[in-house]
């Protein structure tokens, strides 16, 4: 058992998930968020408040309004960024898949807001990896079940005239 808790501690590699960082420059401000669950997919809609990025500038300075919105993927407009405060709300659209594909891109000029979003691989995130640690579960549960039985037997014999 002592080494059963040694391998669940020390021996069980995490896996490593990619985190994408995205950084927006428009036309009345900027800012940098990384996500550390990876790409923003298409139907996603993620909600940005100052707290949760890297940098803001021109971000509503009230913490409970949110700053940014990313909504990935919808039809027949593309990939839509909306960033701002209350007073200078802007809404960038760009190509379909921007937000889940590492890249630059422009936003379309005509009835949007101006900008540019540059989507680049951040660093790793220490994720655990629940198929190892399940499969140590198991294998701890039948340890346990064996030397169970191998007790109840020396019992049984031992009671045995």
């Amino acid at each position: 058992m002592c080494i059963a808790l040694f391998a669940v501690t020390f021996l069980i590699p995490a896996a490593k998930a990619d985190s994408v960082n995205y950084s927006f420059t428009g036309s009345n401000g900027s800012f940098s968020y990384t996500s550390n669950s990876g790409f923003i997919a298409p139907g996603d809609d993620v909600t940005l408040y100052r707290s949760d990025m890297n940098s803001c500038t021109g971000c509503s300075m009230l913490s409970f309004i949110p700053s940014a919105n990313i909504v990935a993927g919808v039809p027949f407009v593309g990939d839509l960024l909306e960033f701002g405060g209350l007073a200078n709300l802007d809404i960038y659209a760009f190509q379909y898949g921007a937000f889940d594909s590492y890249g630059t891109y422009n936003s379309y000029d005509a009835l949007w807001g101006s900008g540019t979003l540059t989507v680049s691989k951040g660093g790793s995130v220490a994720a655990p990896e629940p198929g190892s640690l399940g499969l140590l579960a198991v294998g701890l549960f039948l340890m346990a079940g064996l030397a169970s039985r191998k007790r109840f037997g020396a019992l049984a014999t031992a009671v045995r005239p």
